[in-house]
């Protein structure tokens, strides 16, 4: 992944978080439908939590977790005796 380029994690909460402050301002524009600030906050965080989460990574997303290989594992004694 480029340095440059947020995850697809990232983008897509982004723009679920942006599109539910749009969701609530047209209720209240459209509809007539206040929505008190503390619940639209609320909702923003949740729906970018729950868009976060349950989104896949890219094949091009990578992470800082190093890979552990079946050369690097112990799993006893050495061979050969004490």
């Amino acid at each position: 992944m480029n340095a440059q380029q947020p995850s697809q994690k990232v983008t897509v909460s982004g723009l679920a978080g942006a599109l539910s402050i749009i969701l609530v301002w047209a209720l209240g524009y459209f509809w007539k439908i206040v929505v008190p600030p503390e619940v639209a906050s609320s909702l923003t965080v949740v729906v970018m939590f729950l868009t976060g989460y349950i989104t896949p990574p890219s094949d091009n997303d990578t992470s800082n977790v190093s890979t552990i290989t079946s050369s690097t594992v112990v799993t006893g004694p050495p061979k050969g005796g004490p």
